[in-house]
């Protein structure tokens, strides 16, 4: 169908009318209260951390973060949310490591990729695991525990608390590395594994910071730490990169996510909005105090960041056989 020259100009003034007015909403952003999408149920200290940061955040936009917790499915119900809402900056969200990488590699329906499907906006903290033993266990370090392994072929029983977790593949990634034949259950969660742990009915697990009042008792030890660098709460013990096992590293991470389209000035500000209180003291003791280590990276930082665990956990997730629950 052939059109006018005056119906061209109209419908290019329309495109470019149009564009203008998006960016000029834009720049009034916020001018009303923001959904925020948490994906973790309530009740962990990382669910209460993002409210807490979701009220700093709502200091500098100038407008109430309301909470909505959308839960389920190991994150993917939360990430489904955010991505199909407008991409206005009226909506932001929360994921994690769990559902953009370890759902990505697991669920075929599930191909998602930074940057084409949302935005990755910045990685708000960082959690390492350590790797207790019960009190009453045959060993006392890594290299121990490997050598009960190597001569118990299959008869060492310890935990990756939920089935996929992070937890749950750092054993797997240690087995990959190493060759040991270790018996790894998973839990319903990670307290059930600790009560597990405590009780004998497994030798050693893979936990968050939580356990360190059990260290203090003398009812469990560390023997390693999951991360790149020795944990500020457990500077005593040992990564397992220290410990021989060169390269490991193994953290949970969690961040800050919008719908692909919002124009980048919003995502800047988002940004800052949720990197600013990073800094400050009280929120760097609150993180220090629940086992975590605050992020603050860009988001071309945090892209790469999603892709590189793609292809680094995909051969070990395959290899384990792990199944989606």
């Amino acid at each position: 169908m052939k059109r006018s020259f005056k119906q061209v100009v109209g419908i290019v003034c329309g495109a470019v009318m149009g564009v203008f007015a998006f960016e000029a909403s834009a720049q009034a952003w916020p001018s009303k209260p923001i959904t925020f999408y948490i994906s973790i149920a309530p009740g962990s200290v990382f669910e209460s951390t993002f409210r807490v940061m979701a009220a700093e955040a709502s200091k500098i936009l100038g407008q109430p973060l309301i909470v909505e917790n959308k839960v389920g499915a190991g994150g993917k119900i939360g990430l489904q949310a955010l991505m199909s809402a407008p991409n206005d900056g009226y909506t932001i969200g929360m994921s994690y490591s769990g559902a953009m990488v370890t759902r990505v590699v697991l669920d075929e329906g599930f191909n998602i990729q930074p940057g084409k499907d949302y935005i990755p906006v910045t990685v708000s903290f960082l959690s390492p695991f350590v790797i207790a033993a019960n009190a009453s266990a045959p060993f006392k370090d890594l290299s121990g525990m490997l050598a009960y392994a190597k001569a118990n072929p299959g008869k060492l029983g310890v935990s990756g608390t939920s089935p996929s977790s992070n937890a749950h593949l750092s054993w797997e990634m240690l087995k990959a590395m190493t060759g040991a034949n270790i018996n790894v259950v998973t839990h319903r969660g990670e307290a059930p594994a600790v009560i597990d742990l405590l009780n004998g009915s497994v030798t050693a697990a893979v936990v968050s910071g939580s356990i360190k009042p059990h260290f203090d008792s003398g009812k469990a030890f560390g023997i390693a730490t999951t991360g790149s660098k020795r944990w500020s709460a457990f500077p005593n013990l040992p990564t397992l990169d220290e410990s021989g096992v060169k390269g490991f590293n193994v953290y949970g991470w969690y961040g800050i996510v919008l719908p692909v389209g919002t124009p980048m000035s919003i995502v800047a500000r988002v940004h800052d909005a949720f990197t600013r209180p990073l800094a400050t003291p009280e929120m760097k003791k609150r993180l220090l105090d629940g086992g975590m280590e605050p992020g603050g990276n860009s988001p071309e930082e945090f892209a790469a960041l999603v892709r590189s665990d793609i292809e680094r956990w995909r051969p070990v997730l395959l290899k384990a056989n792990i199944k989606l629950e």
